[in-house]
């Protein structure tokens, strides 16, 4: 099956006549009801990545040990288009991610400067909210200036994990905060089957989903 033919199959299964859709007709934007003391003062993320802005396909390579990839789904720039897909890596410790930024994004450490070991462990464990709200810079820094952007921005549609295996790639619903139990009634398989639409859209791979 082609490309468009794939794409215009999942419109018209989720009652899509285009990608983007209204969040008050469906599912809506939510900002999670805790947040971490680390989250307040900045949220990075050091492979963040807006599938909406950049379109590039998914890499196998970013599979290492140790490595979970986290996406979420968020409104466009308007606040009110589901359109954007985001990804981005959580490590369980800074050598891991440290290995990841090694072969992802080279020239890291020189950006970070000399306390990157410091930096990289303010990013373990912040998942899926350092997708929600991107601080765009190469270290955290905690003011109450960005800790007001992050409070403002840490909405989301919904989220999960990205996995591969034999060939095949997969997303789940596994987030705390942007996961599908807080999506009820029809907003729920809506907002999975947009999830669905804009990987396509965007890296031209029909995932997986359950």
């Amino acid at each position: 099956m082609g490309l468009m033919k794939l794409i215009n199959k999942l419109k018209m299964k989720s009652g899509e006549k285009s990608f983007k859709k209204k969040t008050d007709d469906h599912s809506p934007s939510h900002s999670p009801p805790k947040m971490k003391s680390q989250e307040m003062g900045g949220a990075y993320n050091p492979f963040f990545w807006d599938l909406s802005k950049e379109n590039r396909p998914l890499d196998p390579s970013w599979m290492m040990p140790g490595i979970v990839v986290n996406w979420l789904m968020k409104t466009g720039d308007d606040g009110h288009n589901v359109s954007r897909l985001i990804l981005g890596i959580e490590a369980m410790d800074v050598d891991t991610m440290a290995n990841f930024l090694d072969v992802h994004s080279p020239g890291w450490r020189q950006w970070m400067g000399n306390n990157w070991k410091k930096t990289l462990e303010s990013m373990l464990f912040m998942g899926h909210p350092s997708l929600a709200c991107h601080i765009q810079s190469g270290t955290v820094k905690t003011s109450s200036t960005q800790q007001q952007f992050v409070e403002d921005n840490y909405d989301g549609v919904l989220g999960g994990e990205l996995h591969y295996d034999n060939g095949v790639w997969s997303i789940n619903y596994n987030s705390g905060r942007y996961g599908d139990q807080h999506i009820g009634g029809s907003g729920n398989e809506w907002a999975k089957g947009q999830a669905k639409l804009l990987f396509l859209i965007y890296t031209g791979t029909d995932v997986v989903a359950p």
